[in-house]
């Protein structure tokens, strides 16, 4: 039954995750572009780049020795910790650039770290987080509108 919450949680915060990416690209057209270039042209390539990035991030928190067995409730408190600092920085300055990487707002740095998060999570884990955002990214594009937000 645990796996089940855990499993659960997990959709839950991909789903936070696509929809946070759907405000950024609202917000940002370069990111939109580049999102949308992605999930539609080569789908099997962004799966092979999600897999990359699960595994240098994975590798990155390895050398500078963090703890590769969080509890999985701590570790969704920790992706939910950077859900919020996104929510801060959009409800104080959204334009308001980021400190420790310039070239970006903070709403961009806190996604990112959302996404850095989830992709050390599914890599420690083997969740295939990849294959997953391009079958709801499929499964959203079919809709016919049965939601408001």
């Amino acid at each position: 039954m645990t796996g089940y919450y855990v499993g659960l949680i997990v959709v839950v915060t991909i789903i936070i995750l696509l929809r946070g990416l759907q405000l950024a690209a609202q917000e940002n057209k370069r990111l939109r572009g580049i999102i949308r270039g992605i999930l539609r042209k080569d789908k099997d390539e962004f799966v092979r780049q999600w897999a990359i990035l699960e595994q240098r991030t994975r590798e990155a928190g390895d050398r500078m020795g963090y703890k590769k067995s969080v509890e999985d409730g701590t570790y969704i408190a920790l992706i939910h910790s950077e859900v919020t600092e996104a929510l801060e920085a959009l409800r104080m300055k959204p334009e308001r650039k980021s400190k420790k990487i310039p070239e970006f707002s903070e709403v961009e740095e806190e996604f990112a770290d959302i996404v850095i998060r989830v992709a050390d999570r599914a890599e420690t884990k083997g969740y295939r987080v990849g294959e997953a955002i391009m079958a709801k990214w499929n499964h959203n594009m079919n809709r016919k509108g049965d939601k408001k937000y």
